[in-house]
């Protein structure tokens, strides 16, 4: 770091003063300041937003960023057993330092997920650490299978108040009211992750924490399996006018109304969305098979203040794909700015341009000329039948307006090899 003033220039200044007296300079420009000078409550602000093999790092420099390395390097535990539980209340119960400094909360039942032994000993994590980690902001449940919740349980689990981020994965439920009442035990929740989640009966009850409106503003909901399931979930979070951002990933065609009558109720209620990220479950291959989703775009288009679109293609053959050019159309009229599309180019693709891909390509280039700001796509390569070079050019070919004004991304994502 350096800084205006060093004690030798400071000094020659006050030789070369006019009025013949010595300059009195403050001690702050006499002594500089280093990072071993600073306070334990800014060290931790520098430090905290490095990932852990950072962290490992800055432990091997001295004593002092030792013993703050270790204090961070809890602030996002995973438990997956009775034995990291107790160890872990051991650890916080003694150091409250760092009780203080964690932030998130993984609780994973159990390691492999095809197993279907219950996991019963979740039902002591609420009760064991919600009074000792005061600044829980996330929570995660993973792999959580065969638990008989009960009311201790969640009163419990409201006492990680501060909590405003909920993940749920790779997770089975009794009860749809077991998922329910963990959703509601965080009333000032602003963003939920459902990934993989399933419940095995419909259980008639009422509770006084379904009643309250939740402040959500990211809402996720990946491979839920059933048009059932998304329309408790919908009917559960109600219209929810806060929400600016929705992931849809593996979203069950068969539900596509169901989405439509949410985002209707969402704009009804003043609330429009900033992004939306949407992938359904089209995998037919060599059929004559068109699908599209009129009433996805007669919905979103209510959303004047969306700004960023991303679509996952699951299949790129022609007929399949034609809800992409259909949706783009359906939303000529709002300001996008970033568009977003995921898909694995195969030979087919690369040498032959398909209708659908070339008004796709057309509709990039010429319906938001005075909004648009970026277009990414990202292929994710399979095997090796096409280089990574080719597939760059192929796509930058096919869509020279934005790429002569620098708007197109191309980006090559994880391979997965056959």
């Amino acid at each position: 770091m350096s800084w205006p003033f060093s004690p030798k220039t400071v000094s020659r200044r006050a030789k070369l003063a006019s009025d013949g007296k010595r300059v009195q300079v403050p001690h702050l420009f006499l002594v500089p300041t280093t990072i071993r000078d600073l306070p334990l409550e800014l060290l931790y602000n520098v430090f905290e937003p490095l990932d852990n093999a950072s962290m490992r790092a800055c432990a091997l420099v001295c004593t002092r960023w030792r013993s703050i390395a270790q204090r961070l390097a809890y602030r996002a535990p995973r438990l997956s057993s009775s034995a990291s539980l107790y160890g872990f209340c051991d650890i916080v119960s003694r150091h409250p330092d760092v009780a203080n400094a964690v932030r998130a909360l993984h609780i994973r039942g159990k390691a492999n997920y095809s197993s279907s032994l219950p996991t019963p000993w979740i039902l002591e994590v609420p009760g064991r650490l919600s009074y000792l980690l005061p600044n829980i902001r996330s929570i995660a449940f993973d792999n959580i299978e065969g638990v008989h919740f009960h009311e201790k349980f969640w009163i419990a689990l409201g006492g990680f108040t501060k909590v405003t981020s909920l993940t749920v994965e790779s997770s089975r439920f009794y009860h749809d009211s077991n998922l329910r009442n963990m959703i509601f035990s965080f009333p000032g929740l602003t963003s939920l992750t459902l990934s993989n989640v399933h419940w095995a009966a419909l259980e008639l009850l009422s509770c006084p924490r379904w009643k309250h409106a939740l402040p959500l503003k990211v809402l996720r909901l990946n491979n839920i399996p059933d048009r059932g399931e998304y329309d408790r979930l919908f009917r559960w979070l109600g219209a929810l006018p806060t929400v600016r951002e929705l992931e849809l990933l593996g979203y069950s065609g068969e539900a596509h109304d169901l989405l439509a009558r949410f985002l209707h109720r969402v704009a009804e209620k003043g609330g429009s969305l900033e992004c939306i990220k949407f992938a359904p479950t089209i995998v037919l291959y060599h059929r004559p098979f068109v699908k599209t989703f009129p009433e996805l775009g007669l919905a979103l288009r209510r959303h004047r203040r969306l700004r960023e679109l991303r679509l996952s293609i699951t299949n790129m053959t022609s007929g399949p794909m034609a809800w992409v050019p259909s949706l783009l159309e359906d939303l000529h009229s709002l300001p996008l700015a970033h568009i977003a599309l995921d898909f694995t180019l195969d030979l087919e693709n690369a040498h032959r341009l398909i209708p659908e891909w070339s008004e796709t390509n057309s509709r990039l280039q010429t319906q938001w000329r005075k909004t648009l700001r970026k277009v990414t796509l990202t292929h994710f390569p399979v095997g090796s039948f096409l280089s990574d070079a080719k597939v760059v050019q192929v796509l930058t070919s096919r869509l020279p307006y934005l790429f002569e004004r620098k708007m197109l991304d191309v980006i090559i994502g994880e391979r997965y090899h056959v």
